[in-house]
């Protein structure tokens, strides 16, 4: 279970149910994906800032007030019904009952059909006048919840960098497509127009890190040359308007990097700079060095 496994299926807090939707996977995933937390802060933090943003939400909307004249509008509606219903029960009296010397015996059986009536019509009445206040407030909770999750940034640098740590050249080929529109700009090779000095893994094709249809992943090697050692690397890049903390470098040769992490292209370092409306986040094997390779490599001017 790796970061992005667990995270995807932590997506659906569902523990009260009892289970998960089929096509997200089983108990079994959803326990390995809990323990996967105990081992990794990073996730940890992740999964407990969405719990601490539902119960959040959950709270404030509890207060949530009915639509205005809604409850007037709605007994004006079950008067008109009641209404309607007393009218055909009358009838219903009106017809049955003995005329023209018909026997009374006639009328014995129908006559109890109009109290059936009207008693389910009042039991469904109490019904509605429980089910369509309660029915207002989830259609405003769910518009609310739904739009501060989609307009509250989501991932820190952190997240990202723990996510990239988990991929590796072999399993970036597993990897789904991206699958953001093209006015996000993820899709964009990030370091256009010297990016034909490095050599990109799956054809350039960007692949989708975390949520495939937010962040884009990319894998490249800065061939060795007589200057310099080879460099390996991933690069995640997603909108700004989607990360928490965007950091200051406002290019890669200004990136400072963080300490070593341990990484399953072997240690190495991360960088994050902000470039337009896209944040990058790099993770470079080896250390500091191959970060100065790489900006001396991309700062030199195209042949």
């Amino acid at each position: 279970m790796d970061c992005r496994q667990a995270l995807q299926i932590l997506e659906f807090d569902d523990l009260a149910a009892g289970g998960l939707p089929a096509e997200v996977g089983s108990v079994e995933d959803r326990a390995a994906a809990e323990a996967h937390l105990e081992s990794c802060p990073t996730c940890a933090r992740t999964v407990g800032n969405r719990r601490e943003l539902d119960r959040t939400i959950g709270q404030v909307m509890r207060a949530v007030p009915i639509p205005r004249g809604s409850q007037q509008r709605l007994l004006a509606r079950l008067a008109e019904l009641e209404t309607a219903d007393t009218a055909v029960a009358m009838a219903a009296d009106d017809e049955n009952s003995p005329r023209n010397g018909q026997a009374s015996s006639l009328t014995t059986t129908p006559a109890v059909e109009p109290a059936q009536s009207n008693a389910a019509f009042k039991s469904r009445r109490r019904f509605l006048k429980v089910v369509v206040p309660l029915a207002a407030c989830l259609m405003a909770a769910v518009g609310f919840f739904g739009a501060v999750w989609v307009l509250i940034p989501r991932w820190s640098v952190e997240d990202i960098s723990q996510a990239l740590t988990e991929v590796d050249f072999e399993s970036l080929e597993t990897l789904g497509n991206f699958t953001g529109s093209a006015e996000a700009k993820a899709a964009q090779l990030p370091f256009d127009p010297v990016s034909d000095r490095l050599k990109w893994a799956c054809d350039k094709q960007a692949k989708g890190l975390i949520d495939s249809n937010v962040i884009a992943v990319y894998g490249f090697d800065l061939p060795k040359t007589r200057r310099s050692a080879a460099v390996r690397g991933l690069i995640a890049v997603l909108p700004r308007s989607r990360i928490r903390g965007v950091p200051a470098a406002d290019s890669l040769a200004t990136a400072s990097p963080t300490g070593y992490v341990a990484a399953r292209i072997g240690d190495s370092i991360c960088v994050a700079w902000q470039q337009g409306d896209l944040v990058c986040v790099c993770l470079l094997k080896g250390g500091p060095d191959s970060l100065e390779t790489l900006q001396s490599a991309l700062a030199e001017p195209a042949t």
